[in-house]
């Protein structure tokens, strides 16, 4: 009950206004409420909290572990991923030589000119009113 008394709990408002990057109270309670998800596993963390009445409360102390333990969910992810050897990715390639470029253009400028003269009839003097 001593611990109850000292009076450091905090309303899910005052944690946001204390957490890094200043998150939405309504995301410090979906991190007491369903957690965080670790990234490459199934498993969450979740953010200490108490219940009083119709309120949540956490600590100072509760917020700085969840954020601990994330950081260090987060380095053994890591740990893992350089361990493993990166994927090779053979994509075509889609740079042009510059003599495929010049081809290109001056067959576009060919369909360009040619579909011109097409659809141009020749203009015939108009009567002067």
């Amino acid at each position: 009950m001593a611990e109850l008394a000292n009076g450091d709990y905090l309303t899910l408002s005052a944690a946001a206004k204390i957490a890094p990057g200043r998150p939405h109270p309504a995301t410090i309670w979906r991190w007491c409420r369903r957690g965080t998800k670790v990234r490459g596993t199934n498993r969450r963390i979740h953010l200490r909290h108490v219940r009083a009445g119709g309120k949540v409360f956490t600590k100072r102390e509760w917020l700085e572990a969840f954020m601990a333990e994330l950081a260090t969910a987060d380095l053994q992810k890591f740990k893992q991923d350089t361990q493993a050897p990166a994927p090779v990715l053979n994509f075509p390639s889609t740079e042009r030589t510059p003599e495929q470029r010049q081809a290109a253009a001056e067959a576009a400028r060919a369909r360009m000119f040619s579909s011109k003269e097409s659809s141009m009839s020749p203009v015939k003097d108009s009567p002067k009113c």
